[in-house]
Formats: C-alpha cells, sequence, structure tokens
C-alpha cells in the first residue's frame, strides 16, 4: 500500500481491466504540473508516466512504465460517478496505445519525435508540425477508443452505478456523438456480453457494422 489518494481508484481500475500488467498511475495536476486547458477534466498520453518519473519516484510510487493519467486538481470535489467515468474514459486511451504493441520503450528506446514532445512544449511542437488541434482529438477518440469505452462502461456498471454518459466516449467533437450510443452497443453486442471472458489487449478486428458507423 502506497498511502496515496489515487489507490482505491487504481484498484478500481485493475478491478475492471485486469488484463492491464503495467503500473496504472493516476495524479492531480497540482502534484505534477502540465499544460492544463481550462475545459479539461483528465488526460492520458504515451508519455505521460515519463514526465512524471520524479514526481511518482518522490511518492514512493514508481514502478516502471506504465499508463499515467493526470486529473484535474479539484477532482476530490466532483461526484463519484464522474471521477470513475474520467478515469475510465483515460483508461480506454490507454488501452489503445497497449493494443498497438510495443506501448512503454525504454527512455533509450524513444523515438526522436517522442523524445522532443518529452524534452518540449507539446502545444508548441505540434503547432510547428502543422497539427490541427481539432482534428487531432476527433483522431484520439476513433473506432477503436469507443471500442475500448464501450467495453469498460459494460464491465464498471457491473461494479457500480455508472452510465455511458460518466465516461463521455461520444461526443459532438469526437468521431461519434451522443446519439449513436445506441448503434455502437447494437455493433458490439456480441462481445459486449462477453466482455468479462475477453483480454481487451487482445481484440480481434472490430464488426464490420461497428466500423461501418465511423465511415
Amino acid at each position: 500500500m502506497s498511502g496515496h489518494w489515487s489507490d482505491s481508484y487504481v484498484r478500481f481500475l485493475r478491478t475492471i481491466i485486469p488484463e492491464i500488467d503495467v503500473p496504472i498511475y493516476l495524479l492531480r495536476n497540482d502534484e505534477h504540473p502540465v499544460e492544463w486547458e481550462s475545459h479539461w477534466l483528465a488526460i492520458f498520453s504515451p508519455l505521460s508516466d515519463l514526465r512524471a518519473q520524479a514526481t511518482l519516484e518522490r511518492l514512493g510510487l514508481w514502478s516502471g512504465r506504465g499508463v499515467c493519467v493526470i486529473v484535474r486538481d479539484d477532482f476530490a470535489a466532483w461526484s463519484t460517478r464522474c471521477q470513475y467515468g474520467t478515469a475510465l474514459h483515460e483508461m480506454a486511451h490507454g488501452l489503445e496505445h497497449i493494443s498497438q504493441g510495443d506501448a512503454f520503450p525504454s527512455m533509450a528506446e524513444l523515438s526522436p519525435v517522442a523524445r522532443e514532445l518529452l524534452n518540449g512544449v507539446e502545444s508548441e511542437i505540434l503547432a510547428e508540425a502543422g497539427i490541427d488541434a481539432r482534428a487531432l482529438i476527433r483522431s484520439q477518440h476513433g473506432a477503436d477508443f469507443v471500442r475500448y469505452a464501450a467495453h469498460l462502461h459494460v464491465r464498471a456498471r457491473a461494479e457500480m452505478h455508472i452510465v455511458a454518459a460518466d465516461l463521455q466516449f461520444l461526443h459532438a467533437i469526437y468521431s461519434l456523438p451522443p446519439e449513436r450510443y445506441d448503434d455502437v452497443v447494437a455493433s458490439l453486442s456480441h462481445e459486449l456480453a462477453r466482455s468479462r471472458n475477453l483480454n481487451l489487449t487482445r481484440l480481434r478486428e472490430s464488426p464490420a457494422a461497428f466500423l461501418a458507423l465511423f465511415q
């Protein structure tokens, strides 16, 4: 037991996603300040753990590379559903990253682009590369993300009262709006029904009916 405020949340996430075999870290932005937009609730990036390594070591939490989520300073004041829904949203991003393979290389194995992002100001680097922030947000909430989030919702609602909107995985600025929720569930119904028997890091190709929603 680390004695950190995040311990119970991390235990919950491991209950919902036991197939994740890397460390899970949860920090507030006042513990580890990063660039922050006022409307953000939480963020995950593949480099969050490395950016926060010194903080995690100071807190006695560091146990190697893994999924690191940063939440807003006032996290403790949110409703329980918002807290857990937001954490699950970011874990869906983590699952998508893990499923792509070789998710957490050592510092020495980082790509030049990753090194640049790790050592620089991300918003400036993206702007210099001509990457539109709105288009980036949309691409980060595509079919794979929605699929993982749908599974996490199904699993979590068996543990606690949580609705799909708490995970905020459908949104007007994302790849699908909230009114497509029923279509998502219908197109994934066969695998969602047996979600607990699946390894979410090793899902097969998405059903054609589900992928068609994003065309």
